[in-house]
């Protein structure tokens, strides 16, 4: 059976509270991975966002977005991942992202 792939995910999204039209970035550093990455993905999948990181720094990940001028005001749940090189997906991290 093949080892299912575990890292530890430190999550940094700017600025803490959005507003639309704010342009967001999101800074991820993935640490103590048992295989190699490919990549890295932050979502919010109840409204069809799915965003690929760039790889900046060894073990960084980053993305821009602009919150959506539709976006109603309240808080989100941004899960955010890596896949390995057999697309198999770790585990998500949960980070709260508020749109006030």
């Amino acid at each position: 059976m093949e080892e299912a792939l575990t890292y530890t995910l430190d999550v940094d999204i700017q600025p803490k509270v959005l507003k639309v039209g704010d342009s967001v970035t999101i800074m991820v550093k993935v640490e103590n991975a048992n295989k190699p990455i490919k990549a890295v993905y932050a979502t919010v999948p109840e409204y069809g966002i799915w965003k690929q990181l760039t790889p900046a720094n060894s073990g960084y990940y980053r993305g821009f977005e602009t919150v959506p001028w539709g976006a109603p005001s309240g808080t989100y749940n941004l899960q955010v991942y890596a896949i390995d090189e057999n697309n198999k997906k770790g585990p998500v991290k949960v980070v709260q992202v508020t749109i006030g």
